[in-house]
């Protein structure tokens, strides 16, 4: 089965594993490339309440901005750090997560990513599952794209 999650304006983790669900988004900014891997797809929104959610939102569109206009988006992306709902490290592509049209590479749109830690217990609670389905695991955190 093959989903796209571009076009939504939604961030989320994608969790690389085959499941025999096929998930599409747009990257690369305005050369407006889609990326396909399967696994499973975790919108944030999912583990976020609504204010953290919304704020979130404004965050990375403020980043879709910046990129579109080719500015500097260091800071933005400090404050992107800080309201996630979990400390992580950037990573480099791992060779064995290969999409259909080849190795998924970090750009704009994606960025793999290990997760540390969740930030506060509201997550862990809140969805059981996240502890073991993100915690250490190389994921590939999706956003919005500029196009």
């Amino acid at each position: 089965m093959d989903i796209s999650v571009y076009g939504d304006g939604d961030v989320g983790l994608m969790i690389p594993f085959e499941s025999g669900f096929f998930w599409e988004n747009q990257v690369d900014g305005n050369a407006c490339r889609t990326v396909e891997a399967q696994g499973l797809y975790i919108p944030l929104s999912i583990l976020i309440p609504k204010n953290l959610r919304d704020k979130l939102n404004d965050l990375f569109s403020a980043l879709v901005s910046r990129n579109a206009a080719h500015e500097d988006v260091s800071a933005l992306w400090a404050a992107i750090d800080a309201s996630l709902p979990f400390e992580y490290k950037k990573i480099d592509p791992p060779f064995y997560c290969m999409g259909v049209s080849g190795r998924i590479l970090n750009m704009e749109g994606t960025q793999w990513i290990r997760v540390k830690e969740l930030r506060a217990d509201y997550y862990r609670s809140y969805v059981m599952f996240a502890q073991t389905a993100i915690v250490d695991k190389k994921v590939m955190l999706w956003y919005p794209n500029s196009d």
